[in-house]
């Protein structure tokens, strides 16, 4: 994972995309210029993530975004979160790729797991933020 000239971290040849004013659920953020790996499964896509390659990454992103960025959305309730989260998570699972077991199941499950975690962890921070304020507006 690298830093642009923007400061902004990501990962190395990749871009997502389908942000640009809002998020459409129907069709998800895509990666419109990835041609699609001969119909390859999550597991052979995967096998290719945890080799690095950028284009197997993208093709799974493309196949569970929607997926993904649901799950964010239903445990944030807040479209704006829920794309913080998804590319949050799509940071994560690139990273961590390396560490997927099949023991832990699909990859997809595995995202899911992951992308669900980060959700949860961002609503706990956010309502602990919450309450730490609360407790400060009534000492005052």
């Amino acid at each position: 994972m690298t830093a642009d000239a923007a400061g902004e971290w990501g990962i190395p040849g990749f871009r997502l995309s389908g942000f640009e004013g809002r998020f459409s659920p129907a069709g998800g953020p895509t990666m419109s210029t990835v041609t699609p790996l001969k119909s390859s499964t999550d597991v052979e896509v995967f096998a290719r993530v945890q080799e690095g390659d950028t284009a197997a990454f993208a093709e799974f992103y493309d196949r569970h975004s929607s997926l993904l960025y649901g799950i964010a959305l239903k445990v944030l309730g807040n479209e704006h979160d829920a794309e913080d989260i998804l590319q949050e998570a799509a940071v994560l699972i690139w990273e961590r790729a390396p560490l997927y077991s099949s023991a832990l199941g699909q990859p997809v499950s595995w995202a899911v797991a992951l992308t669900r975690n980060r959700a949860i962890d961002r609503l706990r921070s956010v309502r602990r933020r919450c309450r730490i304020a609360d407790f400060e507006m009534r000492r005052l």
